[in-house]
């Protein structure tokens, strides 16, 4: 009995429950689908407004002037005055021109000198023209001998020999470079004495000399020439004197240096001789000599 009351009183309270909400969840739809139809027939409303708005603002901007009916034409343009041309040396305005380039011209595609060379031009050392030099060295001479004629009744003629120590030189040159050769002049004091140190002899040879020359690197250079000439040599025994004129020769082999593009100096080996006379037999030496040469 008491579980079909408790049975009873859920059931009736759920047909309760049902019974209420119902009319409340009916009126709650039909109110939102009254307020979905009223949105859309504002939308529409709004829209067709819109529309007339957009047509009277057409025929208003489409109707006539009515202060203006005339339109007036367009008022001419006053002439501009043209600007002088700028003077050469002149820049209007306070600004640069534009550059020009040539364009007959290919553009340079060398390699561009690196940085560490700037303000160091490649100035070549060797000068081709005259130069001016002085010249000394040493003398190792070979033996010698003066000669003179007899007397009658001895005919022929008689000779006495000498053996020198050695000696100096001295001179001056001036010639001309040509590149791979020069010529030059030179003007030679010799002198060297006797062995027992009773005699002595002095030449004075000048020379005409040609001498060719190889380049082995930027300051220095191989030399080898030829000369030839005349020369006053003077010999002395102890007890004469014996003067003469003759002609001379000699040979030369060396090396060269350059200090700048002014001036050099010349290391040489030269075997010099001159050719007999009257009153002395040949004579031969061996120069070492060094020449200072500033190019004029």
């Amino acid at each position: 009995m008491s579980y079909l009351c408790a049975l009873f009183n859920r059931e009736g309270w759920l047909a309760f429950i049902v019974f209420v909400s119902a009319p409340v969840f009916s009126s709650a739809q039909g109110n939102n689908i009254g307020d979905y139809s009223s949105l859309d027939n504002r939308a529409q409303s709004l829209s067709e407004r819109l529309n007339a708005h957009e047509a009277l603002l057409a025929e208003i901007l489409s109707r006539p002037d009515p202060t203006n009916p005339s339109p007036r034409p367009p008022r001419p343009i006053p002439p501009q005055s043209v600007p002088p041309a700028p003077q050469p040396g002149i820049i209007p305005g306070g600004r640069l021109p534009a550059p020009r380039y040539d364009q007959s011209q290919t553009s340079d595609t060398s390699t561009p000198t690196p940085a560490s060379q700037w303000g160091k031009p490649e100035i070549p050392l060797r000068n081709d023209g005259y130069y001016l030099g002085i010249v000394g060295g040493n003398v190792l001479p070979l033996d010698g001998a003066v000669r003179w004629k007899q007397s009658p009744p001895a005919s022929g003629m008689a000779s006495v020999p000498m053996q020198f120590d050695k000696g100096y030189l001295a001179g001056v040159l001036l010639g001309r470079d040509f590149g791979f050769i020069r010529v030059e002049g030179e003007h030679n004091a010799i002198h060297y004495d006797q062995k027992n140190g009773t005699g002595s002899a002095g030449i004075h040879p000048v020379l005409f000399r040609c001498i060719f020359e190889k380049e082995v690197g930027t300051r220095v250079d191989l030399r080898a020439g030829v000369g030839a000439g005349i020369t006053l040599a003077k010999l002395n025994d102890g007890s004469n004197s014996y003067r003469d004129g003759s002609f001379c020769y000699d040979f030369l082999l060396g090396i060269g240096t350059r200090f700048n593009k002014t001036l050099s100096m010349n290391f040489d080996y030269r075997y010099f001789l001159t050719a007999a006379s009257d009153h002395y037999e040949q004579l031969r030496s061996n120069l070492l000599t060094a020449s200072l040469q500033f190019d004029l």
